[in-house]
């Protein structure tokens, strides 16, 4: 704790003492406020959905069309041409506590006087994962619902420290490598293990809590008593650090691609006020292809650990989880600023301990749809389709049938300024 926080006052120093040579201050200018609200309906027959306290996959279900309205402010004030901050503030209704802010961070980027670049930022916000989240806010820009790796990663990811960012040219070859140590995510893992994978759009900010399922007396409720009845992913219960590692490729060729290491060792025999720590680790690759101005494919593969309690004789924990994901996605641009997009996913998970009791083991698929229609500057549409089928045996704490089955619709209109 005591390296991350000299790191981090150290780079402030020097980023605010860069910052004040060639000052262009922007604090309320077109260009630094976004502001947008999304209106719409959804709809998904069968299971609860896991923000109701069930175990279903998407964001609604179990009910009637339900109505959706969420809103987001992005704050990018400018303090020079190097120098800007960026604060997002959240509206959502399917979250516990419907206002928050995600992202709140400063990004330092000198202008280049070579072939080599650096960026450096601090503060909150989520490790350099996504590759569909590019929009305003670290939203999707081309679905309504991310990939199941980057659902995960806004519900339980959202870090606390500092990033710098390297680039390159060697040749016709672009280089990159990003190293970020952070503190927070401590009780990051404990959705993947008592809930499973998922496909929405909540984000998590800050120390917000975040719905588990409602298994009283049964399932993970009658194994882990302390663990209280949401999770808050963002805190910090044992004063460890953590760190991500990334490295980017971009050839002579319409093609991007990146792998990305990271690593929480919270302390899995910690409990703090109903959150215990979780030691997280995943590994991943992603690829970007454009293979024509108007078509591009993103493709994702995660892997990795979770795991909570003190370790038995063997070596495992009373937690101990593995999980992996993967998604294709291909999107095309249409005349007048449409886009159709569709995406495939696949999801996982396996339990190394407490199978008699409950049994966290899941897999599953997903395929997606999506068209979007600007209609303006600042009013567009957007019309979803996902299915997903998954088979997870907690479901029988439920009770429900292991194997379900569920597509949801959703339509949304934003406007935007």
């Amino acid at each position: 704790m005591k390296v991350h926080s000299a790191v981090v006052g150290a780079a402030l120093l020097s980023l605010f003492g860069a910052g004040a040579v060639h000052a262009q201050v922007d604090l309320a200018g077109a260009d630094t406020v976004h502001v947008w609200a999304d209106v719409g309906l959804g709809a998904a027959p069968g299971e609860t959905s896991w923000t109701r306290g069930g175990f279903g996959k998407l964001q609604v279900g179990g009910h009637s069309p339900v109505g959706e309205a969420d809103a987001l402010v992005e704050w990018k004030p400018r303090l020079s041409d190097t120098l800007q901050f960026d604060v997002t503030g959240l509206y959502q209704p399917d979250g516990l506590s419907p206002l928050g802010v995600s992202e709140s961070y400063v990004h330092w980027k000198p202008v280049p006087t070579s072939s080599f670049g650096y960026a450096l930022r601090l503060g909150r916000f989520f490790p350099p994962i996504s590759l569909e989240n590019d929009g305003p806010g670290w939203t999707p820009t081309r679905t309504l619902t991310p990939s199941a790796i980057d659902t995960w990663v806004g519900e339980e990811l959202l870090v606390t420290g500092a990033e710098l960012s390297l680039r390159t040219q060697l040749g016709d070859h672009g280089l990159a490598a990003t190293a970020g140590l952070f503190q927070g995510a401590d009780a990051a893992g404990s959705l993947l293990a008592y809930r499973g994978w998922a496909l929405d759009d909540v984000v998590t900010g800050g120390n917000q809590a975040v719905r588990l399922p409602n298994t009283p007396d049964a399932g993970y409720a009658a194994v882990f008593v302390r663990q209280a009845g949401v999770t808050r992913p963002g805190v910090e219960v044992d004063g460890r650090g953590g760190y991500y590692l990334r490295g980017d490729w971009r050839p002579p060729a319409p093609v991007a691609v990146n792998l990305i290491y990271f690593y929480n060792p919270g302390n899995p025999t910690i409990v703090d006020r109903g959150q215990y720590g979780w030691t997280t680790r995943l590994a991943g690759g992603g690829l970007v292809y454009a293979p024509a101005p108007a078509d591009e494919v993103l493709s994702q593969y995660l892997w990795g650990s979770t795991k909570m309690g003190a370790v038995f004789p063997d070596g495992r924990h009373p937690a101990d989880m593995m999980f992996q994901s993967a998604y294709v996605l291909y999107s095309h641009r249409l005349d007048g600023g449409q886009r159709l997009s569709l995406r495939g996913d696949y999801f996982a998970t396996r339990d190394n301990s407490f199978l008699h009791l409950y049994d966290n083991a899941e897999h599953g698929y997903a395929a997606t749809a999506a068209w979007i229609r600007p209609w303006s500057a600042h009013l567009r549409s957007a019309l979803e389709v996902i299915g997903v089928t998954s088979h997870r045996g907690a479901r029988d704490t439920v009770p429900e049938p292991d194997e379900q089955s569920q597509t949801q619709v959703r339509f949304s209109l934003r406007v935007s300024g």
